[in-house]
């Protein structure tokens, strides 16, 4: 027995292990470590140690796995962010230095650094110690820890939070949080699903409070009617610039068509004189080269553009995305999406700066749209002009040749 856990497969190094880190974050951790404590790290090595006897995990694998868990928090007591290669280092250290096997190293390490929010497991012992890692999300206690939390990010970090934020932060921790092994899913399945629907109704209830506060941005139909009419205008603008741009890819494809095919031809049948009919490549060369910067003008104007804004919380509220716009929501996952359109369903105002956003990025849609469409139009009609032009004067000129008296 060791600080309350029975170590039923126990060895000297584990119990090295478990002396020199409760020392450890005793000494070194401050009062500011109100969630990453000595008391979070003795939890986690007490569920590991009922899951590996559940799964009646080797000898070796056993060890490995608590010599982990009381050492996968241990790097907080350098710093915070990077803590778990930090913690990874002082078990190697620690390790080594009682001739510990060096690929045994190794596994605890991995074992560490599968505690990362971004890593996945890769195999049982990694599952079950990040599952140990964020147990209380299927505790009763979820909402004291996440307080602590909450505490410890403002003393360490300076992240703030009002009241709202932070129960949304919460609530994308415990719906996006995932228990890996079957263990703990049978045995925190129902507890972390009453702690979704209590945190779902803290969140109505701070949406409700938010409701009754002045200036609410409610608006009536004048405000509605206007948001309809814009959709609706940037819609059909949207549908115009299409069928023009489609009109000037028809007309300049057939006229380049008919061009090659007619110089082609002709070409071939003049034979030896075809010389005489170069002076008429020019303006041919000139409406070919225009047609076909019309032509690309034009398909760049109707080629569908979709931008990329990644939509998040932060982002909705300073009114530099809009979560209605599928470029962005389709990024985020469906809980995200989900929880921010709930936001947006509560939030007047909230709502129609995100309708305002998204027709201001349509409307830069529709200019870069009408842009491309100008100069089609314009490279069409300079070529037309210029070529028409070019092949009056070489008809002018072929007739002046020809009345000429010959010397």
């Amino acid at each position: 027995m060791k600080d309350g856990i029975e170590t039923q497969k126990t060895s000297p190094t584990l119990e090295a292990a478990i002396a020199y880190v409760t020392r450890l974050l005793k000494e070194e951790l401050t009062d500011e470590y109100k969630f990453h404590s000595y008391a979070h790290t003795f939890e986690v090595a007490d569920l590991c140690e009922k899951m590996g006897a559940y799964y009646h995990l080797p000898d070796e694998d056993f060890e490995n796995l608590l010599i982990s868990a009381w050492f996968h928090d241990t790097g907080y007591t350098c710093c915070y962010n990077g803590h778990e290669t930090t913690g990874a280092e002082i078990a190697e250290k620690f390790l080594a230095s009682r001739g510990f096997d060096p690929k045994r190293i190794e596994i605890v390490k991995d074992l560490i650094m599968s505690t990362k929010i971004d890593a996945k497991p890769a195999n049982l012992l990694q599952e079950i110690l990040r599952d140990a890692d964020i147990q209380h999300v299927g505790r009763k206690n979820f909402f004291v820890k996440g307080q602590l939390l909450r505490e410890e990010w403002q003393s360490i970090l300076g992240h703030t939070f009002n009241d709202l934020e932070w129960e949304l932060t919460q609530y994308k921790f415990l719906t996006t949080s995932q228990f890996l092994t079957k263990y703990t899913k049978e045995k925190f399945k129902s507890r972390k699903k009453k702690n979704i629907e209590k945190q779902e109704a803290i969140l109505y209830k701070l949406y409700d409070a938010k409701s009754k506060l002045p200036d609410t941005g409610k608006t009536g139909r004048g405000t509605e009617t206007m948001y309809r009419v814009s959709y609706r205008n940037h819609i059909n603008l949207s549908a115009i610039a299409d069928r023009k741009a489609n009109m000037m890819m028809s007309i300049n494809t057939l006229i380049l068509s008919a061009i090659i095919a007619i110089a082609g031809s002709g070409f071939a049948m003049v034979g030896g004189q075809r010389v005489e009919y170069y002076r008429f490549g020019i303006p041919i060369a000139v409406l070919l080269l225009t047609s076909l910067g019309s032509v690309i003008f034009a398909i760049l104007s109707a080629k569908p553009n979709v931008t990329h804004n990644l939509a998040s919380a932060i982002r909705l509220k300073e009114r530099k995305s809009s979560i209605l716009y599928f470029g962005n929501f389709t990024q985020m996952p469906l809980q995200d999406y989900l929880t921010d359109m709930e936001t947006l369903r509560r939030d007047n105002k909230l709502l129609y700066d995100n309708m305002s956003t998204d027709l201001y990025y349509l409307g830069l849609v529709l200019k870069k749209k009408f842009k491309l469409l100008q100069a089609s139009y314009t490279v069409f009609m300079a070529g037309l002009i210029l070529a028409v032009v070019m092949l009056i004067l070489i008809l002018i000129y072929s007739k002046y040749i020809s009345e000429s008296p010959i010397l």
